[in-house]
């Protein structure tokens, strides 16, 4: 039988995790917050980046015309050096608690590891030791750490020179789409930026309009967007975290204390009427006895 201490301790106990779980949650929204003003930055430097490219080889076109011929299909080449075939990076995570996020994303690019037999990266030993658990050794894998809540940048940026000589150029992170719902996905960033990506073209001359000047801005915009996918992979892990707090573990441990809690209290309003019966039938006794 459970006493009123019982019943108190049991409805401190309630009020405790729910403090912890909005301390958490509020923590983790305030962290998405923040990081969408990264991802804000980035992005408006990955358009900005795109503006000056295409406004350079029209620049290149314009000064190919002065001089009597136009390089075919300028507007669409791609200028940066490509000494290798393709690589899939995979955007894991340090800690293992998200949910079934990081699961997915290993397994879709595993999944494309196989039949591409492209070059691998892994960000995040979380990503590691999935790999370990299976029998799958890829030919040629680079694993990284990777701080989940402060990344290394220069690594980063590391990581995003060394992909920008590959010709495919596939990351697979996860993408925040609700609270509830988080999706593995892939995105291509070895596309080539088109007029068509652009939304403000300037159409006037460049003197410097060399190669290289357009190889450096596709390695610059690819090196940026690996740099946007982590950052939309820590909105993802943040808002599972959210999702666990709410719906995982501690809530199923809230449901276990409530239900304690609930039973407690039938039990005690049960021994309360007990004992409520126990003295009206006293009392008839008494009377009767009378």
């Amino acid at each position: 039988m459970y006493s009123k201490s019982d019943l108190k301790k049991y409805s401190e106990a309630v009020a405790t995790i729910k403090s912890i779980t909005r301390v958490y949650e509020e923590a983790a929204a305030r962290r998405i917050k923040l990081i969408q003003v990264s991802v804000g930055k980035v992005t408006e430097f990955i358009g900005d980046a795109a503006d000056t490219y295409i406004n350079v080889k029209f620049g290149g076109v314009a000064d190919q015309k002065a001089k009597g011929g136009v390089q075919k299909n300028i507007l669409s080449k791609s200028f940066r050096p490509k000494t290798k075939k393709g690589v899939l990076v995979l955007i894991s995570s340090r800690d293992q608690y998200f949910g079934n996020l990081i699961p997915n994303l290993f397994r879709e690019w595993k999944v494309e590891m196989v039949k591409t037999g492209f070059d691998g990266i892994i960000l995040g030993n979380t990503g590691k030791r999935l790999l370990d658990k299976t029998d799958f050794v890829p030919k040629n894998l680079k694993t990284l750490d990777l701080d989940d809540n402060n990344p290394d940048w220069n690594l980063v940026s590391q990581v995003g020179k060394e992909i920008g000589i590959y010709e495919k150029v596939i990351i697979f992170h996860g993408q925040y789409k609700t609270v509830l719902n988080q999706v593995a996905t892939r995105a291509d960033v070895s596309e080539t930026i088109t007029v068509g990506q652009v939304q403000n073209v300037k159409r006037y001359l460049f003197e410097a309009n060399s190669d290289s000047i357009l190889a450096f801005f596709e390695e610059a915009v690819i090196n940026a967007m690996l740099q946007l996918k982590i950052y939309e992979s820590q909105i993802a892990r943040y808002a599972a975290r959210i999702k666990i707090l709410e719906i995982g573990q501690v809530a199923e441990k809230m449901s276990q204390v409530i239900g304690d809690l609930s039973r407690g209290k039938r039990k005690v309003r049960k021994s309360l009427s007990n004992k409520k019966q126990l003295q009206l039938y006293t009392g008839v006794d008494l009377w009767s006895g009378g």
